[in-house]
């Protein structure tokens, strides 16, 4: 029993000298406290942070600029606050900010819309291998759009192919954007894994003058677009003028001075100003009713020339073709 308690004594003794060692540490380690001038014990000045505050009230959409901010320090780390004006002039406030408020990243506006340059619009456009250029495109390239229209579903003569517009800027291309990849995107960040193909492209955003935009839209919804990639440095464009001034969807009232981009695009444009109007001697109807020539050639034998023959006019007939729940007649 005596044993037991020697033991037990020893072990306690052990646990306060440990205790003691301790407690010497933690002192050793603790600041020591200084005096101000008046001999009065002063603590260490606790670490602060620098943290972007606005001097005045900023409205959604408004230009930040340098005299609205000043740094400030405060005494916890502010998780997406910004440590650097610099870095925030000529953003733009995304929601109204109150005036001290620190600038927060999330407060600010972001994404393709800061690509846009003034007077355009960015337009999205379907695209495959072959309209994309075998996937070739990049953001930031310049671009022609070519398009390809039929008269009718029926008529191949009378198609045409031509610009539409020139020189026009990529802004995305699938996942890939001038602005980077989307909020929470892994694309790009890593390449695929062995025998796994990225998934190809399906759009292309470019950048399109407001009172060109009729003129895209229509030109997808109608017929077949095309995409030419073309040097940066190539400043050709067509003529300022088109040789047909296309016709508008509405009629503008006349204007003292020349109209703004955003009336023509309010103006649009029919699709008998994109395509044109076919003159009297090529239209369907004239050709189907096209006589015989006025003047034959001189019969063997002969000195006067044969009378002009007139072909019969052909029989034509239509048959119906059921395409899903559409039905067409079709002649031939």
């Amino acid at each position: 029993m005596n044993g037991v308690i020697k033991a037990l004594a020893i072990a306690l003794i052990v646990v306060a000298i440990a205790l003691a060692a301790f407690a010497w540490t933690l002192s050793r380690r603790a600041p020591e406290p200084g005096t101000d001038a008046a001999g009065n014990t002063t603590l260490p000045a606790a670490p602060t942070f620098p943290v972007v505050v606005l001097t005045q009230p900023v409205a959604a959409g408004q230009e930040i600029t340098a005299a609205m901010l000043r740094t400030e320090r405060i005494g916890f780390p502010m998780g997406g606050a910004s440590s650097d004006p610099a870095s925030l002039v000529g953003r733009r406030a995304a929601v109204p900010l109150a005036a001290g408020s620190p600038v927060v990243e999330s407060q600010l506006m972001s994404g393709l819309a800061l690509k846009v340059g003034e007077g355009e619009r960015a337009m999205a456009l379907r695209v495959d291998e072959q309209i994309g250029i075998g996937h070739r495109v990049r953001p930031g390239d310049l671009v022609d759009v070519f398009v390809t229209t039929r008269r009718d579903s029926q008529e191949l003569v009378d198609s045409e192919a031509r610009l539409l517009l020139s020189r026009l800027r990529v802004l995305a291309y699938g996942n890939d954007s001038v602005d980077g990849p989307p909020p929470g995107s892994t694309a790009g960040s890593e390449p695929p894994p062995p025998g796994v193909r990225p998934e190809p492209a399906r759009s292309v955003v470019l950048a399109v003058p407001v009172d060109q935009v009729p003129q895209l839209v229509l030109g997808q919804q109608s017929g077949v677009l095309s995409l030419a990639l073309r040097h940066p440095e190539d400043p050709t464009r067509p003529t300022a003028k088109p040789l047909i001034e296309p016709a508008p969807a509405l009629a503008l009232a006349p204007a003292s001075g020349p109209r703004s981009a955003a009336d023509l695009a309010l103006a649009g444009l029919s699709l008998s100003g994109l395509v044109g109007e076919l003159p009297p001697d090529r239209r369907p109807e004239a050709r189907r009713g096209a006589a015989a020539p006025a003047f034959a050639p001189a019969l063997p034998g002969t000195g006067a020339a044969a009378a002009p023959r007139r072909r019969a006019p052909a029989e034509s007939g239509t048959v119906e073709v059921i395409r899903g729940g559409e039905r067409e007649q079709v002649r031939y």
